[in-house]
């Protein structure tokens, strides 16, 4: 069966040189993939992308939150402009958030807020899911999603503990999880928690892949594999689960 990698980065320098074998290789084994963009140049590289690979390859863009620091409002702005120009192109807006395990101080952490909060709300008067990062910020940015009326929250990379599981998918929102799932025992938890109407797949790639490998956004057949072990359930049911929660996350855009 073909999966959705809802989550990736094949824009990336580290898939220079190979970009394509990989991507043709994606699509042997994938349905589609969702590549989200982080910054200004990065927005404009998956959205190259995902006209270069139109039906393959949906794009999100957004500012990830640990290039906030280097950032300022006219960057905000640029992101925000994107946003706009591209809301009939764009699956989503994201990826966006906060981060409290790269930024330490009550001034980046503020700001981490206020820059997404005027994406939350762009994304609220657009009507498009959001893909939120939330690393070690898990609460605080649960208690800030609830204050928007948001159509689809995609929680991307969640670790967050079992009661925030709970309270997100209490909310509506979907779990994104990553192949971490083949290493780590809180995504594991994770994965035997939130129901699995409400959990997607994806692989972050290049990241998050067991020792030093790179990822690639094939490795969702992995993650399939070890839930189904988790679980105990069968690959090809929930799979097929996954596939249709994706879809429902991204508003049937796909």
């Amino acid at each position: 069966m073909k999966l959705i990698d809802n989550h990736c980065h094949l824009d990336f320098p580290q898939f220079d040189g190979e970009r394509e074998e990989v991507i043709e290789k994606c699509e042997e084994d994938l349905e589609l993939v969702v590549n989200s963009g982080s910054d200004i140049t990065t927005n404009k590289s998956t959205l190259e992308l995902s006209e270069k690979h139109r039906g393959f390859i949906y794009p999100t863009v957004g500012l990830h939150p640990t290039k906030i620091e280097e950032k300022n409002e006219e960057d905000l702005e640029e992101v925000l402009k994107m946003i706009r120009e591209n809301s009939d192109k764009i699956v989503a807006v994201g990826e966006i958030g906060m981060d409290f395990f790269h930024e330490k101080t009550d001034k980046g952490r503020e700001k981490q807020e206020n820059f997404f909060r005027k994406l939350l709300e762009l994304a609220e008067e657009i009507g498009k899911p959001v893909v939120v990062h939330s690393r070690d910020a898990e609460k605080q940015v649960l208690e800030i999603l609830e204050e928007y009326d948001l159509r689809s929250v995609i929680m991307h990379c969640f670790n967050g503990s079992k009661e925030l599981v709970d309270k997100a998918v209490n909310k509506g929102y979907f779990i994104s999880v990553t192949t971490q799932v083949l290493y780590s025992k809180r995504v594991r938890e994770i994965v035997e928690t939130a129901p699995i109407d409400k959990i997607l797949l994806e692989t972050d790639a290049p990241y998050l892949y067991p020792g030093k490998e790179k990822n690639y956004p094939y490795n969702v057949h992995e993650s399939l594999k070890k839930i189904a072990s988790i679980l105990g359930a069968s690959k090809e049911e929930i799979g097929e689960q996954f596939n249709k929660n994706t879809r429902e996350a991204y508003l049937g855009v796909f």
